[in-house]
């Protein structure tokens, strides 16, 4: 298996790919006067016109925060970034796979409440180890766009204890036929991104030169979700769904790795996909969302939480030693 340890390795030529397509749907940098300058597409993801999720939502699907830290090898400015994930098993989360491309991470909070500034000690967990799907960006032609590929942008977390008792599991599909999702399916989606969806804008200077301005972001941390979000397009392969964000609602940066969910029959919700990535150029959130199709990589996420459990946990800090 190739675990998080061995995929720093080559998390720099990775970092670099990502670069060039300047995702919206990334995490959500906190202290961003370092981190932000070196990797830009790492700075954020939050839920974009829904409402606060309350703690009761959050334990019947399993929904956590994931708080990255980081540390510029270079310089040694440290900063702090924001994703989502699912609770998969006890002691796995499910996220996206870009969340831990970083090589300068040094460790992983999961956070199990639904306002990070109201979380106590006994709320939070620290990432053991963890393995990004192994074909994540492979093929993938940065000058074709971030929706012209797969990305396989998955990826597993695995806790150095329990989650909290009672924090259920976030349901997945049982097979790849057991949900019919189409173009014009609707899907609810959750996250612990920010608020606003525009980040960048184009302006001109005085001397009328164009350049890109970054913006404030605001509402990360919270838990919140959003209904009726259309599907614009399944892939053959159900690798990737790709979302309708044109009206401004859906997920935004320190959604990645968000569950994107169906309700089944007896009105419990199932997980089909996650959060990878938008397609606004800029990496404003007003345009499509490409979610990671859950069902597709239910084998990979069977075999990779088996291994994560059968394999001896090293500290995530020995990789950036």
């Amino acid at each position: 298996m190739k675990s998080w340890m061995f995929e720093k390795v080559k998390a720099a030529a990775i970092v670099s790919l990502l670069l060039t397509f300047l995702v919206s749907c990334a995490p959500e940098s906190k202290n961003v006067s370092s981190v932000e300058s070196q990797t830009p597409e790492l700075s954020s993801s939050n839920i974009i016109g829904g409402s606060i999720a309350d703690l009761n939502y959050q334990k019947q699907n399993g929904i956590v925060e994931l708080s990255i830290s980081m540390k510029d090898a270079a310089t040694g400015a440290q900063g702090t970034a924001t994703c989502t994930g699912s609770l998969i098993a006890k002691n796995i989360v499910l996220t996206a796979a870009h969340c831990l491309a970083d090589s300068g991470i040094t460790s992983i909070a999961v956070v199990f409440t639904n306002d990070e500034n109201k979380a106590t000690q006994a709320d939070v967990r620290f990432a053991s180890d963890g393995a990004m799907h192994p074909d994540f960006l492979k093929g993938v032609d940065p000058k074709a766009g971030p929706a012209a590929s797969v990305w396989n942008d998955i990826a597993l977390v695995k806790l150095s204890e329990d989650a909290p008792a009672d924090f259920k599991l976030t349901r997945l599909p049982s097979s790849l036929d057991e949900i019919k999702l189409i173009a014009n399916s609707k899907v609810t989606l959750a996250g612990f991104g920010i608020t606003n969806s525009v980040v960048r804008r184009i302006v001109r200077d005085k001397r009328g030169v164009q350049k890109i301005v970054s913006l404030s972001s605001v509402g990360s941390g919270v838990l919140r979700k959003v209904d009726g979000i259309l599907v614009k397009q399944v892939t053959a392969d159900k690798k990737e769904i790709l979302l309708d964000q044109t009206s401004q609602r859906g997920a935004c940066h320190g959604d990645s790795g968000g569950p994107a969910f169906v309700t089944a029959k007896d009105g419990s919700q199932i997980q089909v996909g996650l959060t990878s990535r938008g397609t606004e150029k800029l990496g404003n959130c007003t345009e499509s969302a490409v979610y990671t199709g859950v069902a597709a990589h239910l084998g990979w996420i069977a075999e990779t939480s088996l291994k994560l459990n059968t394999v001896e946990a090293k500290p995530i800090v020995a990789a950036v030693k």
